[in-house]
Order: C-alpha cells, then sequence, then structure tokens
C-alpha cells in the first residue's frame, strides 16, 4: 500500500504531504479518484493527497488522521470524505457527522458543502444524498444507456426473472450496481474487476454529468479561503 494511501496496517507510516485531504473508503476508490483528479480541468489535482480509511475502520482511523495534522510539516487547508450511502443515505450522512466529531472538526451541516473552519471540511454521500447506492451506482448511470449498457441491464432483468441471485432474493439497490459495473468491466477490451482500475483504463465516462458532483466537491476541496 504506497504511503500516500495508507489503510489500518500502515498507521505508523502515515505522513501528510498535501495541503488538502481526500478520505475514501478503500484503495479501489483511491484509484478511482486519482484517474478522477488527473482529468479534471480547474482543479489542481497535485494538492490532493488521497487516503484510504476504510468503512470499518473509519472511526479510529479519521481521528488520529487528526491528530498527526498539527505535527505535520504541511499545512492542511480542507478535508473532504466520500462515502456510499449503501441502503440509507440517512445513516451514511450520521456516521460521517460522528466521524467529523471523533475527530474534533467542525461537522458539515450538509452533504456536499465545506465548513469555513480551519481546516475546511466537508463530506459527499454516494451516489447524493437522497439515493440508496454506491459509486458503482453513479458508473452505471453514466453508461446504461449504451448498448453494451443495455446488454448488461437484461443480464440484471433476466436474474430478476428468475430468482438467479445468490443468495436467493437478495437484490439489494448497491449490490445491483456492484454487480451491473463488475459485469460491464467484464465486457471491455481489457477486462478488469473493479471500478477503480477500469477509471484507470477509461472504461467510465469521468465527464458524464453524473459525475458533476464530485467534481464539484473536488473542486471545492481546493478551493483556497478568500
Amino acid at each position: 500500500m504506497r504511503p500516500s494511501e495508507p489503510g489500518p496496517s500502515a498507521a505508523g507510516n502515515l505522513r501528510i504531504t498535501k495541503p488538502c485531504l481526500l478520505l475514501v473508503e478503500g484503495r479501489d476508490e483511491c484509484r478511482f479518484f486519482r484517474a478522477l483528479t488527473r482529468r479534471l480541468d480547474r482543479c489542481p489535482g497535485e494538492e490532493i493527497q488521497i487516503l484510504e480509511v476504510g468503512e470499518e475502520s473509519a472511526r479510529s482511523w479519521v481521528p488520529r488522521i487528526a491528530r498527526v495534522l498539527p505535527r505535520t510539516e504541511v499545512e492542511v487547508r480542507a478535508v473532504g470524505l466520500v462515502r456510499d450511502a449503501d441502503e440509507s443515505p440517512e445513516d451514511a450522512w450520521r456516521s460521517v457527522r460522528d466521524l467529523f466529531e471523533r475527530a474534533d472538526w467542525t461537522r458539515p451541516e450538509e452533504p456536499g458543502r465545506f465548513t469555513a473552519a480551519r481546516p475546511r471540511t466537508g463530506a459527499l454521500i454516494l451516489p447524493d444524498a437522497d439515493s440508496r447506492g454506491s459509486l458503482e451506482t453513479l458508473c452505471r448511470r453514466a453508461v446504461r444507456n449504451g448498448p453494451a449498457g443495455r446488454c448488461v441491464e437484461e443480464l440484471l432483468d433476466c436474474l430478476d426473472r428468475r430468482n438467479g441471485w445468490e443468495p436467493r432474493g437478495q437484490m439489494l439497490t448497491a449490490r445491483r450496481d456492484k454487480g451491473f459495473a463488475h459485469a460491464w468491466l467484464a465486457s471491455r477490451k481489457n477486462p478488469v474487476a473493479r471500478v477503480g482500475e477500469g477509471a484507470d483504463q477509461d472504461a467510465w465516462p469521468l465527464d458524464h454529468e453524473v459525475f458533476g458532483p464530485i467534481r464539484e466537491f473536488l473542486r471545492e476541496l481546493v478551493r483556497k479561503a478568500a
């Protein structure tokens, strides 16, 4: 695991090197957001350090990052956190606010907006603050109307009709979208298994409007205070 993308096992190796921190759930999400920042206009991606905090370990890992900040050579001016809504965007948002409180950072009042504190803090729930799902939900929305996307949708419909999901009948929103993403990536010229790997290979149209809120969140993350 790269030092700039630590997980719980890298706790002793954490080194803050950039003024804007983006906290994401896993290593593959790190790959996705690295690919996205490379393609952003009007957003200096070199100012963003992407850190893997893990969904299960975030309650201990995020406060640990906060304790490190006063001792870093780089002054961190903003911290952004991105997590999936899964089956409840309301629960996801409560969890995010709890993480900021544990880190003794100012809690953002609503998803997508940053506070005026030092460091400025903000969080984004995917696919949005009102819907169930995940990063894969946005990826699905971006490609589902193309030829390959319609074929994958037919596969999911077939699984529904024939009760072909395992375990039987378990068709949670986030799981369906992850299934779509895997099938879509398998249809590419160079098949890969994960969303972030696909982003590295331009499998997802990262300039699509569905990713607009993420792009705006990243631009706001690096914005310098007036």
